[in-house]
């Protein structure tokens, strides 16, 4: 638990997982929210379509991103936090984990 919160899952399902990296698919409906999670590890996402999200962090404090289809962002941010749907349509994404330390 951090500051409060339960920690759940980064994504609905994972795709594929090796030593090196583990792949996710996060859905979420209109209004749908993730669970509180955190990531261990630096992370890529894809976007699977265009919409609109939500960030809301453990201290309260939100922002929000509008993902688009094809476009990559990587982060290096491990701090707890779920993400909302806040568009009209489904949220889908891929988000890699990178398992490995920096060299």
């Amino acid at each position: 638990m951090a500051d409060n919160h339960e920690l759940g899952s980064v994504g609905t399902n994972v795709l594929f997982e090796n030593d090196k990296v583990k792949i996710w698919e996060l859905v979420l409906d209109p209004g749908e929210s993730s669970a509180w999670h955190h990531h261990t590890w630096d992370y890529i996402t894809v976007g699977l379509m265009d919409s609109v999200i939500d960030r809301e962090l453990a201290d309260g404090s939100k922002d929000q991103t509008t993902p688009a289809l094809g476009v990559f962002r990587y982060s290096g941010a491990h701090e707890a936090h779920r993400v909302t749907n806040a568009g009209d349509k489904q949220h889908r994404n891929l988000l890699i984990e990178i398992k490995e330390k920096p060299i």
